[in-house]
């Protein structure tokens, strides 16, 4: 065989396996694209009614914008009170690895960060056997969330699994912001609005 027919055969085995490197390529990218900058992922379960619906939304995550500001915020103490904050402010729509399981993704509205104090609600634990006979109410209780830390509520109280039963959300768990809600049939898009109103006292 000499050069020629070598190269011929070179090219034409190259020619061949484009597809699979395209392919491969284009399975690199959309992996990068979606762990780093962006996803988009189905919804489901009532934690997050009237926003989101039971099932059939599709969330659109930014998963880079917090990359950039994240570290200023951890500290306690570093977040203003005026949740002024351009990226990650209270009321905002995040997604975070449940601290339960891990392996799965949920949805809930950001509550609180570094140094907030927050009111638990009162019935969002069991009443102690007193209460139960005494029909006394409930003491209202307050934690301060920690440095590193973030805390979580879901829209629909009756039907929520947040920092009410597992307390703050370490911020090694946080995957992004939601920034649009997608329903495909009918096909309609919606920004995310914050859902919050600040009040200061």
């Amino acid at each position: 065989m000499d050069r020629l027919d070598f190269r011929r055969m070179l090219w034409s085995g190259l020619r061949s396996a484009r597809p699979a490197v395209v392919s491969i390529n284009a399975v690199l990218i959309w992996h990068l694209v979606t762990e780093h900058i962006g996803s988009i992922k189905p919804t489901e379960g009532p934690s997050m009614l009237p926003t989101l619906a039971n099932g059939g939304d599709w969330v659109i995550t930014d998963r880079i914008s917090h990359r950039l500001t994240l570290p200023k915020i951890l500290r306690h103490g570093d977040q203003p009170p005026s949740n002024s904050h351009p990226s990650l402010t209270r009321g905002s729509l995040i997604s975070y690895k449940s601290p339960i399981d891990r392996t799965r993704l949920v949805c809930k509205r950001l509550i609180g960060l570094p140094g907030d104090m927050i009111c638990i609600n009162p019935h969002s634990a069991p009443a102690s056997l007193n209460d139960q006979k005494s029909g006394a109410a409930r003491p209202v209780r307050h934690t301060v969330v920690p440095a590193n830390h973030f805390w979580v509520q879901g829209d629909n109280l009756a039907a929520t699994l947040d920092s009410q039963t597992y307390g703050p959300v370490p911020f090694g768990l946080f995957d992004g912001q939601v920034r649009a809600i997608v329903r495909l049939w009918p096909l309609e898009i919606r920004r995310v609005s914050n859902g919050l109103d600040y009040i200061d006292n």
